[in-house]
């Protein structure tokens, strides 16, 4: 009994462990060697059980437990082997508009367009394709398994900008170091430091009026633990403009929560704040693998339980004799 209680806990723990990689992905330690280490020898513990099991030493219900041990165990490899031979875990930030190859799963990254509105609901979705089959669509927060790799859409924090010279004029918006050089999305890749805290912040230009911007996104918390409580407990978006020698001009610093405008530095930036997706990409055990694991454990839970347990063959024939007579 206590083997069979020591297999049953290490079979929870390696199956919990194993679901982390799909559940959280960006969790370190279901990437680091000691999560390999503990897999393995959970391994070790299951097979042990499984063969002794097997051969009787656990009873007639640790024979068909053995079915179960056996699975768990497969689960168990799977998460070794996606860590081997899985992609390492990245987190890529792209812009509306944008492919990305993601050579690890043989497949490309299509980042859509996507307007004010579309940023507002955050409900734009990742489409992978790969060639000769079904695209799939990747809604925020949801994942898929793609042999031994697993894709997420992460909601990131994302605003859409509008820029108007004073007189109402619509201006081109360009950000120079992004490859969407046209894009109105700004999706805060970089940081900025103020009063010790670091802020998610973008740039972009306005070539007609020969200004930079600079625009950092602060969240109600954000606010709070840099004491500018007349930002409200609203998101905003903080704003330096420049010109194009990088001297700031006159009244250049302003804010505008989501659908407001600010005035800053001769320009009326009206924003939209809401989410666009990042892609995860991190290693993940075989589908298959989980599968046939999975069903080893439930078969063995169900002949083990669910089952009569056999009736030795001695009081069979004892029985049928008595009934002879």
């Amino acid at each position: 009994m206590t083997d069979r209680f020591v297999a049953f806990a290490t079979a929870v723990v390696a199956v919990a462990l194993v679901a982390a990689q799909i559940i959280a992905p960006a969790w370190a330690f279901v990437h680091s060697e000691p999560y390999a280490l503990a897999l393995a020898v959970a391994v070790w513990v299951l097979l042990t059980y499984a063969l002794r099991a097997s051969r009787g030493a656990d009873g007639n219900r640790g024979r068909r437990l053995a079915y179960a041990a056996g699975g768990a165990a497969l689960i168990a490899l799977a998460g070794i082997a996606s860590g081997l031979m899985g992609p390492d875990l990245q987190t890529l930030v792209r812009a509306p508009g944008t492919v990305l190859p993601l050579p690890d799963v043989h497949a490309a990254a299509f980042f859509p367009l996507v307007d004010a509105d579309g940023i507002a609901r955050g409900d734009t979705s990742v489409v992978i394709r790969r060639r000769g089959r079904a695209e799939i669509a990747i809604a925020p927060n949801r994942r898929r398994l793609l042999g031994t790799a697993l894709l997420l859409a992460e909601p990131g924090a994302a605003a859409y900008i509008e820029a108007r010279d004073e007189s109402g004029q619509r201006l081109t918006i360009t950000q120079p170091t992004n490859p969407a050089f046209l894009s109105p999305v700004l999706q805060f890749g970089t940081s900025v430091a103020i009063d010790n805290q670091q802020l998610p912040a973008d740039e972009f230009a306005i070539p007609a009026l020969h200004r930079r911007v600079t625009a950092i996104f602060i969240d109600a918390k954000a606010a709070s633990a840099i004491h500018a409580s007349r930002l409200g407990d609203q998101n905003v978006v903080l704003f330096s403009v420049r010109d194009d020698a990088s001297h700031n001009v006159a009244h250049g610093i302003g804010f505008a929560p989501s659908g407001g405008d600010a005035e800053v530095g001769g320009l009326r930036l009206h924003v939209t704040i809401g989410t666009y997706p990042r892609l995860v990409v991190a290693s993940a055990p075989l589908p298959i693998a989980l599968w046939f694991g999975g069903a080893g454990i439930v078969l063995g839970l169900v002949f083990a339980w669910a089952w009569p347990a056999a009736v030795p063959h001695g009081v069979v024939l004892s029985a049928s004799r008595e009934g002879r007579a």
